[in-house]
């Protein structure tokens, strides 16, 4: 369907900055002026220069980002009229920018040279969002509708920086598209670290060993209980209880709470195990917290995934990081310290000519772009 609509060239000395569309004229020149300080914004380098137009024919000067560095610009609107070129399927024609030595103004102190991929997934989106934690930094992903054409486009800024963006008819399909695109050009540029799989060993933290965190710290009954006191008036002085001998138990039975909503018809292998809980799980993510252990801790894959679950949990809560590995029975769960592109990067040594080296015991896998300068 045809969508009216406007748009609005924005020049400067007769020099093309932007163009901005919208429902109405003040919205069109709206957009155009918003597109125009995006630009000026992120580049201290500002130039123009003059070319040939590949339509008219004719000279025009243009707009330069960044000396060397030329920005193409769409077809100049007929300058007695604001209204918008017909409705095509295609989008309406975009600059090109370039990932390169960028010099921001406005990015707190860091620029794009400081954005560490951290490489711990498949998904461009998931990928950029861990970068941007990884690198103390923000990553964004604006999403905007073209009225006149009915399609939508992504901006990724980082910091605020424009990095890439796409198109796309689907709102949904646009982010994924632009986050590839934005992945794509920082590989060019930017370092990629990888961390690397945690392997099962053989002292993998058990059942066993967690809930004996708890185990240790049960206090016997004290001579102060209740229980005791009248156990001594009744003439018991201690150990076994009975009528002759005081050959019976010396201990009060305890109680085990079965935990996870298990109920009639579980199975009795499962039934009689006592789970790990949230305080057992917190108890144990505690004490690798106060540690200040280096290394990871693997738990064994007999844990459910209920157990698994709330150690997940505690695990975010002291700002850990938590991944489980494998499927089915052989599923288990890795904790380990996080670390920023910082403190990875700060210890990567890299010989001539060389490219990839590994950090921090074996964790991580440090790559520089090969395409360039570091």
């Amino acid at each position: 369907a045809n969508v009216p609509g406007y748009a609005c060239d924005l020049y400067v000395d007769n020099v093309f900055l932007s163009r901005g569309y919208g429902k109405g004229k003040v919205g069109a020149k709206t957009s155009a002026v918003k597109k125009a300080l995006d630009r000026l914004k992120h580049y201290r380098s500002v130039a123009v220069t003059t070319r040939t137009d590949s339509q008219t024919g004719k000279l025009k000067e243009e707009f330069v980002i960044e000396t060397g560095r030329q920005m193409p610009i769409p077809p100049t609107l007929p300058r007695d009229s604001s209204q918008g070129p017909a409705n095509t399927p295609t989008p309406p024609h975009k600059p090109k920018l370039k990932v390169g030595a960028w010099e921001p103004r406005f990015t707190g102190g860091k620029s794009l040279a400081d954005f560490v991929i951290y490489e711990n997934a498949e998904n461009a989106i998931c990928i950029l969002n861990s970068s941007a934690q990884f690198s103390k930094m923000n990553v964004t992903f604006d999403v905007d509708r073209d009225y006149r054409s009915g399609m939508h486009q992504c901006v990724v800024r980082i910091n605020q920086m424009y990095v890439a963006d796409a198109w796309s008819a689907n709102s949904k399909e646009v982010r994924h598209l632009a986050a590839e695109a934005a992945l794509a050009k920082l590989r060019q540029t930017n370092p990629v670290v990888k961390p690397k799989k945690a392997e099962l060993t053989e002292d993998a933290v058990t059942r066993t060993e967690v809930l004996g965190v708890r185990g240790a710290k049960e206090e016997k009954i004290q001579e102060t209980n209740v229980g005791n006191q009248m156990l001594r008036k009744m003439g018991w002085s201690g150990g076994g209880i009975g009528k002759e001998g005081r050959e019976g138990i010396a201990e009060p039975i305890k109680v085990d709470v079965l935990e996870r909503r298990a109920g009639l018809g579980t199975a009795t292998d499962l039934a009689e195990k006592q789970l790990i809980s949230a305080k057992e799980a917190h108890q144990v993510i505690i004490n690798y917290v106060q540690s200040g252990r280096e290394d990871d801790l693997v738990f064994s894959p007999e844990l459910t995934s209920d157990e698994r679950a709330a150690i997940h949990k505690m695990a975010r809560r002291y700002d850990l990081q938590h991944k489980s590995y494998g499927k089915g029975q052989k599923r288990y769960l890795v904790i380990r310290r996080k670390r920023t592109a910082q403190d990875v990067m700060s210890q990567a040594q890299f010989g001539p000519g060389q490219y990839g080296t590994v950090v921090g015991d074996g964790k991580y896998e440090v790559y520089l772009p090969q395409s360039g300068s570091q």
